[in-house]
């Protein structure tokens, strides 16, 4: 993420928009690349105005959104402005006409403005200014990264017992796959905290912590591997298909670059078996289960089904292995 980021920086895109619930993590990696890229990192927010991160000095009078454009269009510095929570000021006529016109500026030069928020929705006179980034959700590093000092913090000040091995300690990573860094914090806290230990019980607590946040945040449904116990009669064609493409999963196939089974399409009437067999793969596979419900996936503003699909896809990618079932595609 730090090479993309970094390359739609030195490509002169005046306008990169981060939607995100991350702040923190948003932050973060706009301060990396800033210092990677060797240019000063400015933060907006309108409760403090415009701040250099590194000197912490705060430019006086850019609170208000118009002073703020006035300023970086008069600006003379190369820098990357992190704008916060700044979308919902541009429904105002006068500083679209600010916001464009410091745009058309900074793609003459190395200064970018990034837009971050929970939700970004642009007038459309301003989008085809804006390239969007997206903030895939963290990976294992990352995940491992945030929860060591949480592990560290309950352990030392809360006298919280850790009892796992290596291997449940990567079991551990691999359920908090598909959170943000925030909600693994919690979750892990939570875990150690209820009970004065973190060991392979609190393995399923998390799995259940998971699946709730999931339900709750978006258009799918989580099913853990370890409450899959669905079972199949008949379907002998699809079952030796699953025999024969569960080796893509193996060490032996990615040495080999061989790819992983990518999906199966199942047709028939209504009763005759394909939700099951969606149930039935992911017990076969020993993979954790991720239902996309359409219902919850359409929307009524234009442009809300296509990025809640986008999310889904986003998140399960995210948990990859796993397997993804959209039903009545």
């Amino acid at each position: 993420m730090i090479h993309d980021l970094k390359t739609l920086i030195l490509a002169l895109h005046p306008v990169i928009a981060i939607e995100t619930v991350e702040e923190q993590r948003a932050t973060r990696l706009v301060l990396t690349v800033g210092r990677e890229l060797r240019l000063p990192v400015f933060e907006w927010s309108s409760t403090g105005g415009l701040v250099h991160r590194t000197t912490r000095n705060e430019i006086s009078e850019t609170a208000k959104p118009q002073d703020l454009l006035r300023y970086l269009n008069e600006s003379q510095t190369d820098a990357i402005y992190l704008l916060k929570d700044f979308v919902s000021y541009l429904e105002e006529t006068a500083l679209q006409r600010q916001f464009r016109e410091v745009a058309q500026r900074f793609a003459r030069q190395v200064s970018t403005l990034v837009l971050c928020g929970p939700t970004i929705s642009l007038p459309p006179d301003l989008e085809h200014k804006v390239v969007h980034f997206e903030l895939r959700l963290p990976d294992r590093d990352e995940l491992n990264s945030a929860i060591r000092p949480v592990i560290q913090t309950l352990c030392q000040r809360q006298g919280v017992k850790l009892e796992l091995s290596s291997e449940q300690y990567d079991e551990l990573l691999t359920v908090l796959a598909g959170m943000t860094l925030n909600q693994a914090r919690q979750a892990v806290a939570y875990a150690g905290l209820i009970d004065g230990r973190l060991d392979a019980d609190d393995l399923p607590l998390l799995v259940d912590r998971k699946a709730k946040t999931i339900r709750d945040g978006g258009p799918l449904e989580f099913f853990p591997a370890l409450d899959n116990s669905f079972e199949l009669g008949g379907f002998a064609r699809l079952k030796a298909w699953l025999a024969r493409a569960r080796v893509g999963f193996s060490e032996e196939a990615k040495k080999i670059n061989l790819d992983p089974p990518r999906g199966v399409l199942i047709v028939g009437l209504q009763g005759c078996g394909k939700s099951l067999a969606a149930k039935f793969i992911a017990r076969e596979w020993n993979l954790p289960l991720l239902k996309l419900d359409s219902g919850r996936l359409f929307d009524k503003y234009i442009g809300e089904s296509e990025k809640n699909f986008a999310k889904a896809i986003a998140l399960a990618e995210s948990m990859a292995p796993a397997v993804l079932w959209i039903d009545e595609i």
